[in-house]
This record gives structure tokens, C-alpha cells and sequence, in this order.
């Protein structure tokens, strides 16, 4: 997903919303129905929920953000989002004005 970021950001720029860009991403990885995948919460054998994540690989996850501070405290968020999950990995993409960050969250 990160070669298809780098191509909509050339195409289009960096500062149009986030919705946009993955909303183009999902219909560049098949759609909804391909993309977006359930993935279990699980604690101490515990189910505590389900949570919809886009997925570009089998188990592997991608968040589109645009946070524009406290970076490192969003990506502490994801580590521990995705400890409870079936997630061998995070792909963070996160837009802020300038700056693009992508993030591998394990």
C-alpha cells in the first residue's frame, strides 16, 4: 500500500482529507469487501470485541491518520491496539502537511 500512497500523493498532493485517500486505496485493493477484514480482540482468552481493519495482506493491517502532534503517543496507541489482535503487523501511514510518515507497527 505504500507504493499506491506514493502515487495518489504525486497525483493528487498531501493536504486533501483522509477519507479521500482511503477511500482510493480501498478501490485500488479490491474494495470494502476485500479490504476491510474483522479482527478479534482477545484478552487472557477473553473475547472483548471486534474491530474492522483494512487489511492489504493476509493479517497485515494499514491505518490512514493526519495527526499533527504527538506522534509518538499514537503510535504507543497502535502497539498496544494490535497486541490483543490476530495482526502480525501495522502498515501507519500518517499525513502530516509536509510530512508523511510510514510506520511499521509489529
Amino acid at each position: 500500500s505504500k507504493k499506491m500512497m506514493l502515487t495518489l500523493l504525486a497525483d493528487w498532493g498531501g493536504f486533501l482529507q483522509t477519507e479521500l485517500y482511503m477511500e482510493a486505496l480501498l478501490h485500488l485493493l479490491g474494495g470494502e469487501l476485500l479490504v476491510l477484514k474483522n479482527v478479534k480482540i482477545v484478552r487472557d482468552g477473553k473475547l472483548l470485541g471486534v474491530q474492522s481493519i483494512a487489511q492489504h495482506a493476509p493479517h497485515v493491517g494499514f491505518r490512514l491518520t493526519a495527526f499533527t502532534d504527538s506522534l509518538p503517543f499514537h503510535e504507543k496507541h497502535l502497539h498496544r491496539f494490535t497486541k490483543p489482535t490476530s495482526l502480525k503487523g501495522l502498515q501507519w501511514i500518517n499525513l502530516n502537511h509536509n510530512e508523511i510518515s510510514f510506520i511499521t507497527i509489529r
